[in-house]
């Protein structure tokens, strides 16, 4: 189910409400609509729907903000350009070789890693960390350890945070990177301390969806717990 969290920023919700859901976010800016990370390509079409329930075709999307090249991440992404060729898209500068195909994914899971025909995009504007970006008022926020380039968004007028994978959650509490899922899972944990000196009011999980309440805490939580607590204790799942 979408959430609408205010007049400019709605939570979509991909593969229904599960621990595999996928949450890319719509945010209206000055310059357009803006949608952060497309889902799988199997996903465009719900995509599509939930951006139309919020007023927004694909027509009037004007910028893609990728927080990495994983396949739930980026599969969605080519049939956007294919129905909109002026979508500007934004990436880590790491990022730009997978996303467009000129290396494999570093995480392809067994047997071939995906044909890059499928998924490769062309990459327009290129992201480095702390780099503000000004059309969106958002601090981009470089977490190494799920991918090279992985990025979170902070968006410094509604004090929300884009995490990708950096974070995911469950019940709507706050938990570490999924192990399995990180090519360094001490570096990516080590990373999270990065948002401790955010004022952070909303948490947006890619897996798990919106996170409000005390961030600042629970990221204390979910650092003390250390690498690998996934799920890590949390104040009450009850």
């Amino acid at each position: 189910m979408m959430i609408k969290l205010n007049d400019k920023t709605y939570v979509l919700e991909l593969m229904g409400s599960g621990d595999n859901a996928c949450h890319p976010t719509l945010l209206m800016t000055d310059g357009g609509p803006a949608l952060f990370d497309a889902g799988f390509d199997f996903t465009h079409d719900e995509l599509v729907a939930q951006m139309e329930s919020a007023g927004v075709t694909v027509a009037q999307l004007r910028a893609l903000f990728i927080t990495h090249h994983d396949m739930d991440h980026i599969g969605g992404a080519k049939a956007l350009l294919q129905e909109n060729d002026q979508i500007r898209v934004f990436a880590h500068i790491f990022e730009v070789p997978f996303i467009e195909g000129s290396l494999p994914p570093l995480k392809s899971g067994p047997g071939e890693p995906p044909d890059p025909a499928t998924y490769a995009i062309k990459v327009n504007n290129t992201l480095v960390d702390e780099h503000v970006i000004d059309i969106i008022d958002c601090l981009v926020i470089q977490m190494l350890g799920h991918t090279y380039g992985h990025i979170a968004y902070y968006l410094r007028d509604s004090k929300t945070l884009i995490c990708g994978d950096s974070l995911v959650a469950f019940g709507g509490v706050l938990q570490g990177p999924r192990p399995e899922f990180c090519y360094d899972l001490e570096v990516a944990h080590e990373q999270l301390s990065r948002f401790l000196d955010l004022n952070i009011k909303t948490c947006i999980c890619y897996h798990g969806g919106v996170v409000q309440g005390d961030i600042h805490a629970e990221l204390q939580r979910v650092i003390a717990a250390g690498p690998g607590a996934y799920p890590s204790p949390a104040r009450d799942f009850a």
